[in-house]
């Protein structure tokens, strides 16, 4: 770097040397001071700062970690065992939301014939023939208690006085299934508001224990909000909601001759699933499962089935008569004790609130009206969740962990990353050594003074080339080939109006205030230089 000796330099020595230090007029000296740091080292300057940890705060936050309350460790101690025990109690709770029906969720009734057609004082069908001409009120009660209610109690003897006239008249034994299925259903009219729908209802009839139903099905053309149903022809009857495989729903009785109106609430539950704290089972039917159950219960202890479970088990059952649903299903309280049903994991429930009963004119005696109503347009669902989750547990054994400790996990990290950086950097400092003897080809000895080691904390080496007095040619040299395979290439950036200056036909050759170190068979050292220059005195 060639100076010329006419021109006074870019610097001054005041500038460069400060108000301390003295220039040396009789000699030219120039001092360039370079820091190299280490890429690897320098990966971990910042690991104790990031969450606000520094060299002044780190012994305090170690003296607080050592020296915890009495109170904190009394919570330590209890805390943990309490909250374990409660984690491992699977605890949930029911979450209730409200929210409005846009009418989709109105139910289809479904109508029950509870006396069939034999055992009624009319006969509906030519085919099946009536038992006797007619029943007394004695046995038309027997027959009903036995059937709807299993109940026999003062119906001895009358029960098989039917079976033995009929087996008389008909030289065949009493089957309650086919007299119920042969029996002929009333004739249904619906009206959805001011409009007649029945042209737009589908049926079907299947057998339950409370007789021969049918289930409507209406194809909706506006929301329901409610529906009224006309029965002709009843003798008695019995309507309850429809019971499909994830819908329940309660049913309320219906003379012939009477009129009622009932509001019902509409209710979704939706439960956990079994094995994730729940009991239940997705598609599966509790009341299904319960009959299934029941029949098999029967089937042990009776040898036989009622007239509604013919079919369920899919093998061939004989039915019972009226005489053993008395003397043997009657006597039967709970069906089951091994029944391992499930509920569905999401239910829709009919819930009925109120129910009024008004007389119908004489003329319509045989008929019934029915109107069902929504209580109101909203719906009330449950919702089973879970009380205390696995992240909670976490959670509060990390805050009683930080009680007892004195501090936050987050604090814990940050000392085990101080800690971390402090050894390598131990074990660090001799690869900088080696690495900057093989940069520089030459011995070093970490020339850095003792405060600023301790302030740089050996996170980098400073070198210092200062030539002293003036050689012919004021040109500072660098021996390459005492590097060995390594170059230095001085890169000069962030340069000014002023640093363009140096750049003209007289100091095109100097070196600028700031400078940037390469290496060209290694990655690029993250360098940075101070520099230090003293020109000629003025007028030299």
């Amino acid at each position: 770097m060639a100076v010329a000796d006419d021109e006074e330099p870019f610097l001054s020595d005041d500038d460069l040397l400060g108000d301390d230090e003295e220039a040396d007029d009789g000699s030219e000296e120039r001092r360039i001071v370079l820091h190299v740091y280490d890429d690897e080292s320098k990966e971990f300057t910042s690991l104790t700062t990031y969450h606000g940890m520094n060299i002044q705060l780190e012994h305090l936050a170690l003296a607080h970690f050592l020296v915890p309350r009495r109170g904190h460790l009394l919570n330590a101690l209890y805390d943990p065992r309490l909250l374990l025990y409660f984690y491992l109690s699977h605890p949930t709770f029911l979450q209730e939301t409200i929210r409005v029906d846009d009418g989709s969720h109105f139910p289809f009734p479904t109508v029950c014939l509870r006396i069939a057609c034999g055992l009624s004082n009319t006969c509906h069908s030519a085919s099946n023939p009536c038992l006797v001409p007619a029943l007394s009120s004695l046995q038309r009660e027997c027959v009903n208690n036995v059937l709807f209610k299993n109940k026999g109690e003062g119906c001895e003897g009358v029960v098989e006085d039917l079976e033995s006239e009929y087996w008389m008249m008909h030289n065949r034994s009493l089957s309650l299934q086919k007299l119920f299925i042969d029996s002929e259903m009333p004739s249904i009219k619906v009206v959805q508001g001011n409009f007649d729908v029945s042209h737009r209802v589908t049926s079907r009839r299947f057998l339950t224990q409370h007789g021969i139903c049918e289930s409507l099905n209406i194809t909706q053309l506006f929301p329901l909000t409610s529906l009224t149903l006309i029965l002709d022809d009843v003798q008695g009857g019995k309507t309850y909601k429809p019971k499909a495989s994830h819908v329940e729903g309660e049913g309320f009785h219906v003379k012939p001759g009477k009129r009622s109106i009932a509001t019902f609430k509409i209710v979704e539950e939706h439960y956990l699933e079994k094995g994730d704290r729940g009991y239940c089972r997705p598609g599966a039917d509790i009341a299904e499962c319960m009959d299934r159950c029941k029949a098999r219960t029967y089937l042990n202890r009776c040898n036989c089935l009622p007239y509604y479970f013919i079919g369920m088990l899919g093998i061939a059952v004989p039915e019972c008569s009226l005489t053993e649903i008395r003397d043997c299903l009657g006597r039967i309280k709970e069906p089951s004790h091994d029944c391992d049903c499930l509920v569905g994991c999401r239910r829709t429930n009919y819930r009925i609130r109120t129910t009024t009963y008004s007389r119908l004119p004489p003329k319509l005696r045989n008929s019934t009206l029915i109107t069902l109503r929504q209580d109101n347009h909203l719906i009330t669902e449950y919702r089973q969740l879970k009380r205390f989750k696995t992240v909670d547990l976490l959670s509060f054994v990390a805050g009683s962990m930080g009680l007892f400790l004195g501090m936050s996990c987050i604090t814990l990290m940050e000392i085990f990353m101080y800690l971390f950086k402090s050894l390598w950097g131990m074990v660090n400092n001799s690869r900088h050594k080696e690495f900057l003897e093989k940069l520089l080809g030459e011995s070093v000895d970490n020339p850095v003074d003792e405060s600023e080691s301790k302030k740089l904390k050996l996170s980098h080496e400073q070198i210092a080339i200062t030539v002293k007095g003036c050689n012919d040619n004021n040109v500072i040299t660098v021996d390459h080939e005492a590097l060995g395979n390594r170059r230095l290439s001085f890169i000069p950036f962030n340069r000014s109006k002023l640093d363009k200056g140096m750049y003209d036909s007289k100091w095109q050759l100097a070196v600028p205030p700031r400078l940037e170190i390469t290496r060209s068979r290694a990655s690029t050292l993250d360098s940075k230089f101070s520099f230090d220059q003293r020109g000629p005195a003025e007028g030299q």
